[in-house]
Parts: structure tokens; C-alpha cells; sequence
């Protein structure tokens, strides 16, 4: 659409030039003017709104600030960058070669590229490179990462690096593994190479005579140093860890020799040895290297201290109950205590020396085998218990214990360390297989016998004795327990000790009301009977109870003088004091037939179903704890029998309640009585001398 109105557009503008252009002629004077103008004529209307339509219609273009995205990008970068696909092995040094001849380094190898690369090549601060030829040919070098670079294409290449130093140590790191290095240099000390292979990466170079170095203001290396820690691990077998730790410089490569210990014979894989000494190499940046090493138990006899410059010694112990040490010659460093083994310190000067006598103690006649802690969970059923037995067993020289198990037990699985074990049995024991050491078990049985009248805890004979003997046992809630008996330390039903109180005081009030002749309406035994029932749910509203029924036989026996101002509201207390203790005797019913019995068990951590009892020690059979307990039902029918009686007993109590409430007069309206006769009088005396006066 946009391309025909720009075409009707260029046809109406070309045919008005033709028209009137000089070139194809126009129209003369003489021409008759009433021609039809035909389409011509109408441009001038036509043109307007081809323009309008054209300019309307015609793209607008915006320069798009999110061109390219960002995920083309992306794309791009990672196409440019991408490594070839014989990354990270696509160069090879098949040769070095290093000469020093006066001030002058020259580093020669010959590289093998799979690919176009930029190939590392050494760079350190003892030295500066001056020049390199590639193939005979002088090459770009570049600095990058504290190493040189050069751009290399595929094939086989001759990489000549010639650099000036002054100084009398030099330092080479290889960036690339390097197996086949010659060194040529006359009057210098060669270090961390072994067999024309690298030890560390790094190799150095130090002049046999120093030279003489006038003042300068320039620093002069930082001599290496580091600190040598040897650690003596004694137990079954002796294990020497040696560990070395750089000091000084920060950075650098460090290569030393480190005399062994006598008797040491190193087991690791990344320690060259030669003529009983350890040789050390360090890398440009690491900090520290270990070994470990075998000491025939008994064969280490002394440490001594070398005198010496470049490093220090620390020596720690750390021997097992097999072993005791004695030192001399030099005092141990004090080390804060720790949750761990305890490790004993020395950090000697150079030159000192330590005396050490190793000696095994003798094994005394006695069990290897120690029960550390111990609990017992008893969960009884209705038909069947859960029983569950956890210790901690320490033991010296491992093995198998043996252990019996209950009657009627059925193992359901063995824990080690919280790790499930296979259940290995042997006819009625439990075979835990034990190593040196300290082991947490958890056994799981389950018992055929649940709840009875008298439950107790499965007996145990263990093979040895036990100590911190824990023993719980859980009551199901639908049991009603009334005596309980286990180990010392452990819960106390204190309910019987306060029933026995309550009982004393029940007979006592009994005595009173026969003895004093009072009308209270209970006899002894309703006494004990009113207290038997209250005390297993609402031991606290028998308070009011007791208040209520003196309160009224005082009202009886000595009323208030109904003339007194006081007499009312004695009345009122008096009522407030028997809701309050017919509110106690009607709560205690629910509460009896609904909810269990109160036995005050105290003690331990336990409560009314929930008993726990302890044992510091036992010899192979452990203690047992038991319950005797009855079916919550026959609690609910003694109460149920109880709040009958109550009901009952209670029609006759309201009745002389009402007696006593009510002798000689229930509520004294006397005094509204009297202020309205002294009222009148008043009145009548003011209207008599009123009268007087008027007759005067």
C-alpha cells in the first residue's frame, strides 16, 4: 500500500513537470482554454493528500539503544573466548636449559603448541628479562600474573629468554611442568633439583662465594625461614607428623633440607629423601608441607634442637593410655586446655635438648570393658510393652559383649553410634560387637506382657558392672496408681502421708462434735468419708466445707443480737460462705467422675505417670522399679459411689443449715421500723407546739 501511493505520488509530480516544463512544449495563447483538463486538473487537489498519505504511512526508524541483547553478547564472548579443545594440554616443554655466566641468565626450552597460545614462561623479582627470541627470532614479551608471555602458533618452537640480574641468589619458577632441565652454572649452588626434574616448581640458584656489596639504598632478600613442627603420636604404633610452616618471605620459593629423627622412616609419597634428610620445596605461595613418618615404638630417646638460621622447632606429644612419658631437660609449655587429647608442648632454642623415657604401664588383672551410663525405658500396653536400653560402653581392647536378654523379649534392632547394626544373637543374648573406646548403644525390644496390677521394669544381668543407672517407666493413662517402690533416688507418692493427715483431722472434728455435743449433723466416719473423697481432686475445698459447717453451728448456738447493726451482715456472710462450700461439694463431683486421681508423685522429674529412679552403681544384675496400680474404672465407681452418698447426706445438711440460718430471726427490718416511729414523733411534737403557739 505504502509503495503504490508513493508511485501515484512520483506519477502526479512527473506529469505536472511535464506539463509545463519548456522541453515538451505548453499550451499557447491561442489554444482554446475550455479544454478538459482531465486528470492535470485535478492535481492541485490530489498531490496534498498523496503527500499526507505517504508521510502517514511511511516507516518511522528509531535507533534501538538494546541492539545488540545482551545474550548475543554473551554468545559471542564465549565463541571468541572459547578454549581449544586440547585445553588445559596444549603446550609441552620438552627441554630447559639454564646458563649463568656473570650477570647474565639465559633460560632455553623447547615447546611443542598443539594450538595458537600464549605460553607462560619464569619471571621473578632476582631478575629482569632483557630479551627473547622465538626460532632465532626477537618476540613480543608480555607481563602478566607475575609471569612472562609469549604468543606461540602450532608446531615446535626454540624460546630463548636472556635476562640481566645482580646478586648472588636467583630464583626460577617454571610456570609449566618441566621433566628434563640441565643447569650450567660454574661457581653456583643448585637447589630443587633432583634427577633433572623440579622438586618444587622453583629452582634456585646460589653463589658459592658471596661477593661484597657496596651500601645502597636497595633492600636486600629476605633470607628464608620457616618453623618445623614435629608431632609424636603414641599409641599402638608410633606416627611422627612433621610439618613445615614458611615464616619468612611471604612469597618465594623455599628449598631446604631437613635432618630426620632417629629411627624415622618416612611413609609419604611427596617427600624426596637423601642421606636421612627431607628435601623440602616449597612453592611461590605455599605456606607449609607435611609428611608423615613411622617411629618404632620405644626407639625415640631424645629431641635436640639444630643450631641453626633458617628455621625453628616446636615438638609435641601426644601418647595414648598406653603409653606414660617422662621428660627431662627441658619444661614443657603451658597450652590451655582443650575438649581434646591432651597434647604437651615444647619449643626449644637451638642447642636445647630433650630426654624422653617412654613407658608402657603394666595391665593390672580387671574387666576392659566399662559400663559408663545406662537407662532403661519401660512403656507398658494394654497387651504389650516397648522397652528400650541405652548405654555408653567404654572399652580398651574391643571385642563382643554379651548381653542377656529379658523374658519374653523380641529384639527389634541395635543402634551403634546412631548407626542401625545387624542383630547378632546367640540363643537368649544380644552379641554387641565392641572397639577400643567409647560407643553409645541403643537396643530395642519389645515385651509380651503389658500393664498389670504390679508392673516392673525387665531385670538385667550384665556381664559388668554398671554405674549412673537410670530407670524409667511410663504408666498409661487409663491406670489409677496407688503405691510405687524403686532405688533411693527416685519418686515419692506423697498422697498417702497426706490422706493420713487429713484422716487425723477428719477424726478429730468427729471427736469434737460428740465430745461438745454440737448439732453438726456428721459423724466420725462422715468426716472420714467426706475427706477420702475430697482429697484425691479438690484437697483445697475441704477448707470451706469445714468452715461452713462451724460457722453455722456458732449461728445456732450464739446468734447475733437482731438489734445490732451487725446481725444483716452476718447473714450475708454466712450465705456467701455456704455457696461458696456447697459450690466446693457440687465441683468436686465432675472432677471425680471425669478426670484421674491427683497422687502428688513428686521427685526425680517424675509425675503421676511418669516414674524415674537413679543408681550411681550396680554390680551385674541392675535394680528394679515397680508400680502397683488398678483400672482408672474402679477409681470413677468408688467416686461414683462416693457422690451418691454425698447427694444423699447433703438433703439432710441444707436442712440444718436452713435451722441454724434462720433461729430466731432471719433478717432484721427493724431498724427501717424504728427511724420512721422516731420520724413521726418528731413530726407530731413540731405540730403541737405549732398549735401552742398559735393559741397564745
Amino acid at each position: 500500500m505504502k509503495t503504490a501511493l508513493a508511485c501515484l505520488l512520483l506519477y502526479g509530480l512527473g506529469a505536472a513537470l511535464v506539463k509545463h516544463h519548456w522541453w515538451f512544449g505548453s499550451l499557447s495563447a491561442s489554444e482554446p482554454r475550455n479544454q478538459p483538463a482531465g486528470v492535470l486538473s485535478l492535481l492541485p487537489m490530489i498531490l496534498p493528500a498523496l503527500l499526507a498519505l505517504t508521510l502517514a504511512g511511511a516507516p518511522t526508524y528509531v535507533q534501538a539503544n538494546d541492539f545488540p541483547p545482551q545474550k548475543l553478547l554473551t554468545e559471542l564472548k564465549e565463541t571468541l573466548l572459547k578454549a581449544p579443545a586440547c585445553a588445559p594440554h596444549c603446550a609441552a616443554v620438552q627441554e630447559s636449559r639454564v646458563e649463568v655466566s656473570g650477570q647474565r641468565l639465559m633460560i632455553r626450552q623447547r615447546v611443542n603448541a598443539v594450538s595458537e597460545l600464549a605460553f607462560p614462561l619464569p619471571a621473578d623479582s632476582s631478575w629482569q628479562a632483557a630479551e627473547l627470541l622465538l626460532n632465532g627470532t626477537g618476540a613480543a614479551l608480555a607481563r602478566a600474573d607475575n609471569k612472562h608471555w609469549v604468543r606461540l602458533p602450532p608446531g615446535n618452537h626454540d624460546l630463548t629468554m636472556i635476562a640481566r640480574f645482580r646478586g648472588d641468589k636467583l630464583s626460577i619458577p617454571f610456570p609449566l611442568n618441566s621433566p628434563n632441565i640441565s643447569v650450567d652454572a660454574p661457581d653456583w649452588q643448585v637447589f630443587g633439583l633432583q634427577d633433572r626434574s623440579l622438586t618444587g616448581g622453583t629452582l634456585q640458584l646460589e653463589k658459592e662465594v658471596k661477593e661484597q656489596v657496596e651500601e645502597s639504598l636497595l633492600p636486600a632478600p629476605i633470607k628464608p625461614f620457616v618453623r618445623v613442627r614435629r608431632q609424636l603420636n603414641a599409641d599402638i604404633d608410633w606416627e611422627l607428623v612433621t610439618t613445615v610452616i614458611r615464616s619468612a618471605p611471604p612469597t618465594g620459593a623455599i628449598n631446604l633440607r631437613i635432618p630426620l629423627l632417629p629411627g624415622e622412616s618416612v611413609v609419604s609419597q611427596n617427600v624426596l629423601v637423601e642421606d636421612h634428610h627431607a628435601v623440602i620445596a616449597l612453592g611461590v605461595r605455599q605456606q607449609q608441607l607435611s609428611w608423615r613418618s613411622v617411629v618404632k615404638p620405644g626407639d625415640l630417646e631424645s629431641l635436640s634442637a639444630p643450631d641453626s638460621d633458617t628455621w625453628t622447632e616446636h615438638w609435641h606429644i601426644q601418647a595414648s593410655p598406653r603409653w606414660h612419658f617422662i621428660t627431662s631437660g627441658l619444661a614443657p609449655v603451658k597450652t590451655r586446655p582443650g575438649a581434646g587429647p591432651v597434647v604437651h608442648l615444647w619449643q626449644p632454642w637451638p642447642g636445647e635438648r630433650l630426654d624422653i623415657e617412654a613407658i608402657r604401664p603394666e595391665p593390672v588383672p580387671g574387666p576392659t570393658t566399662t559400663v559408663e551410663n545406662l537407662q532403661i525405658d519401660h512403656r507398658p500396653g494394654a497387651r504389650s510393652a516397648a522397652l528400650k536400653l541405652s548405654m555408653g560402653i567404654r572399652s580398651s581392647l574391643g571385642g563382643e559383649y554379651r548381653l542377656p536378654q529379658p523374658p519374653g523379649a523380641e529384639l527389634q534392632n541395635m543402634l551403634i553410634n546412631g548407626v542401625e547394626q545387624t542383630t547378632p544373637r546367640d540363643g537368649d543374648q544380644v552379641v554387641i560387637p565392641l572397639v577400643p573406646g567409647l560407643q553409645s548403644i541403643e537396643i530395642n525390644w519389645t515385651l509380651d506382657q503389658g500393664v498389670a496390677r504390679i508392673t516392673e521394669t525387665p531385670a538385667f544381668a550384665l556381664p559388668t558392672p554398671a554405674s549412673n543407672i537410670d530407670i524409667r517407666l511410663h504408666l498409661p493413662r487409663d491406670r489409677w496408681p496407688i503405691l510405687l517402690r524403686g532405688p533411693d533416688i527416685g519418686p515419692a507418692m506423697l498422697y498417702w502421708g497426706v490422706l493420713a493427715v487429713i484422716l487425723v483431722i477428719a477424726a478429730t472434728l468427729g471427736q469434737l462434735v460428740r465430745r461438745r455435743q454440737l448439732s453438726i449433723p456428721l459423724k466420725t466416719w462422715h468426716w472420714l468419708l467426706l475427706a477420702l473423697g475430697m482429697s484425691t481432686v479438690n484437697m483445697a475445698g475441704s477448707i470451706p466445707v469445714v468452715l461452713w459447717f462451724f460457722a453455722m453451728e456458732a449461728r445456732k448456738r450464739r446468734p447475733v443480737d437482731s438489734a445490732s447493726p451487725l446481725f444483716n451482715v452476718t447473714q450475708v456472710g454466712l450465705i456467701l460462705l455456704s455457696i461458696v462450700a456447697l459450690l466446693s461439694l457440687f465441683a468436686t463431683i465432675p472432677q471425680s467422675l471425669l478426670s484421674a486421681p491427683d497422687m502428688q508423685v513428686t521427685g526425680n522429674g517424675s509425675h503421676n505417670y511418669f516414674y524415674q529412679w537413679y543408681q550411681d552403681h550396680s554390680a551385674e544384675v541392675l535394680p528394679q522399679g515397680w508400680v502397683f496400680s488398678l483400672p482408672l474404672g474402679a477409681f470413677r465407681i468408688a467416686m461414683l459411689l462416693w457422690s451418691l452418698w454425698l447427694v444423699f447426706a447433703l438433703m439432710g445438711w441444707i436442712k440444718w443449715w436452713w435451722e441454724c440460718l434462720s433461729t430466731g430471726q432471719l433478717w432484721n427490718q427493724q431498724p427501717q421500723t424504728r427511724t420512721r416511729a422516731r420520724f413521726g414523733k418528731k413530726k407530731t411534737d413540731a405540730e403541737t407546739e405549732n398549735k401552742d403557739t398559735q393559741q397564745e
